[in-house]
C-alpha cells in the first residue's frame, strides 16, 4: 500500500506481510531488491515490486546495528555494537 502525505513530496509504503520486527537499518539492493536489518536480530529480504518479504535470515553470531549493500561485490556489510563489521554474501548470507 502507497499512501501520500499532505505535503505531496513523501510516500509512506507499507510491506505486505508483516516484517517480523522494527526496522533499524535499510540497504538498496541490486534488482529490485532491498534488505531491512530489524531489532530482532533478522535481515529480511524485499522484493520492491510487490513489498514482500521473499526470505529472512537471523544473525546470531554477533548482535548486528548497521546495514549497507555493494553492488560490484553483492556483498551485505553488517556492523555490530562492539564496532566490529562483517562481510557476508548477499545471496545466502555467509561470511567471507
Amino acid at each position: 500500500m502507497k499512501s501520500a502525505k499532505t505535503d505531496g513530496e513523501a510516500f509512506q509504503y507499507q510491506v505486505s506481510n508483516k516484517l517480523g520486527g522494527m526496522p533499524i537499518a535499510l540497504a538498496a539492493g541490486k534488482e529490485g531488491h532491498l534488505f531491512a536489518l530489524l531489532h530482532t536480530k533478522v535481515i529480511a529480504v524485499i522484493e520492491t515490486e510487490r513489498l514482500t518479504v521473499s526470505r529472512t535470515f537471523e544473525v546470531k553470531e554477533f548482535e548486528p546495528t548497521a546495514l549497507s549493500y555493494s553492488t560490484a561485490t553483492n556483498e551485505l556489510w553488517v556492523g555490530d555494537k562492539t564496532g566490529s563489521l562483517y562481510i557476508l554474501n548477499a545471496e545466502d548470507f555467509s561470511q567471507k
